[in-house]
C-alpha cells in the first residue's frame, strides 16, 4: 500500500503518531473509494488533465492578447520559475509529514504487539504512555511499567481539567491601556444573517447543498459543498467530487486550498463561524472569487 502511513485527524493537517494509519485501518480507504463506483463521476486524473489543460488555453489567451513581447517573455520566464519552485501537490504532505509519522507508528505498534505477548503491556495502547528509552528497556528487558503507566493515565485525567494560565512567567507592571470590550465569539462588522465573507482560496462559483462535516463523510454525495473547521489530507481524496469548500480555518498556502485550485473546485477560507452558521443541508452559493458564502436564514 502506497499510501498506508497516512495518519491524522479526519480534518485539519495535523500529524499524530496516536492516530491509526490506512493501512491499520483499510476501511478509511473504502470510504472514501466507495464515491468513484458511480459512473457519472469523473475521474481524479481526468479532472486534473482537463483543468491542466484549460489552465494552459488560459496562459495562451493571455500572452496572444499582449502586444509587448518583452513582458510576454517575462510572464512565462516568471511563471516556469514558479512552476518549478513554489509547485504544490496532493501527495506533497503525505511525503513531507504523513509518512515519516505512519513509518514510526508502524514501529512503536509492533513493538507494543510483542511486549502484548510478553505479558509486559495488558493492551498495545497502553505503549503511548512510555518514553522512547522505556520502550527499549521493555525491548531489552522483561522490564514491567505498569505502575508507571496508571500514574500517568491518573495525571492526564487530572491535566485535562486544568486551563491555561492566561501568561507564564512574572506579568510586566506597566500594562497596555485595556480595549474596548467586544465579543469575540461572533463575527465582526457583521451586516447580514445570510451571509459570511472570508478568504477567496480557489476562484469560481457553485450553488450547492451545505454539508457540515466533523470526523464523518458517510452521508457526503458528488457535488455536496463540504464544510468544515478544517480539511487535511485524509480527506482530500474525495475533492473530486465536492461541488464546493467553506472553511472556519485555513490558509491560501495550505493543503486543502491547493487541492481546490488543482480540482478548480471554488473554496472560501478562513470564515471563522461557517460551521455555526450555515445551516445543514441548506442550498448555498459559495463565490471563491470574492471569498463570500450565501446561505438562507430561518
Amino acid at each position: 500500500m502506497i499510501y498506508g502511513e497516512r495518519t491524522g485527524d479526519g480534518w485539519g493537517s495535523e500529524v499524530t503518531i496516536l492516530n491509526p494509519t490506512w493501512r491499520e485501518q483499510p476501511q478509511e480507504i473504502f470510504r472514501l473509494l466507495v464515491f468513484y463506483f458511480d459512473a457519472r463521476i469523473e475521474s481524479p486524473a481526468s479532472v486534473r488533465a482537463r483543468n491542466r489543460h484549460e489552465r494552459e488555453t488560459l496562459v495562451e489567451s493571455l500572452c496572444q492578447d499582449c502586444a509587448d513581447q518583452a513582458i510576454i517573455t517575462e510572464f512565462r520566464r516568471e511563471l516556469a520559475h514558479a512552476r518549478k519552485t513554489a509547485a504544490v501537490l496532493e501527495i506533497h504532505n503525505h511525503y513531507i509529514d504523513q509518512m515519516a509519522t505512519g513509518q514510526l507508528r508502524q514501529a512503536v505498534i509492533m513493538a507494543a504487539h510483542w511486549l502484548v505477548q510478553q505479558d509486559i503491556l495488558s493492551q498495545a495502547d497502553d505503549i503511548f504512555w512510555l518514553y522512547f528509552d522505556e520502550i527499549l528497556a521493555a525491548l531489552r528487558s522483561p522490564i514491567s511499567y505498569a505502575a508507571e503507566i496508571v500514574d500517568r493515565q491518573a495525571q492526564h485525567r487530572k491535566w485535562q481539567k486544568l486551563a491555561a494560565p492566561p501568561f507564564l512567567g512574572i506579568p510586566n507592571p506597566d500594562l497596555p491601556e485595556r480595549p474596548p470590550w467586544q465579543d469575540d465569539t461572533t463575527p465582526a462588522n457583521k451586516t447580514r444573517d445570510d451571509f459570511i465573507s472570508g478568504q477567496g482560496a480557489s476562484a469560481g462559483q457553485t450553488q450547492g447543498r451545505a454539508r457540515i462535516m466533523t470526523d464523518s463523510i458517510d452521508q457526503l454525495v458528488p457535488g455536496d459543498i463540504l464544510v468544515a473547521k478544517n480539511v487535511g489530507p485524509r480527506w482530500t481524496p474525495i475533492f473530486p467530487i465536492l461541488g464546493g469548500l467553506v472553511l472556519d480555518d485555513g490558509a491560501i498556502g495550505q493543503h486543502a486550498a491547493a487541492i481546490a485550485r488543482e480540482y478548480n473546485i471554488p473554496a472560501v477560507i478562513g470564515t471563522r463561524f461557517a460551521t455555526q452558521r450555515i445551516p445543514e443541508g441548506a442550498q448555498i452559493i459559495v463565490d471563491g472569487t470574492s471569498g463570500t458564502v450565501e446561505f438562507p436564514v430561518g
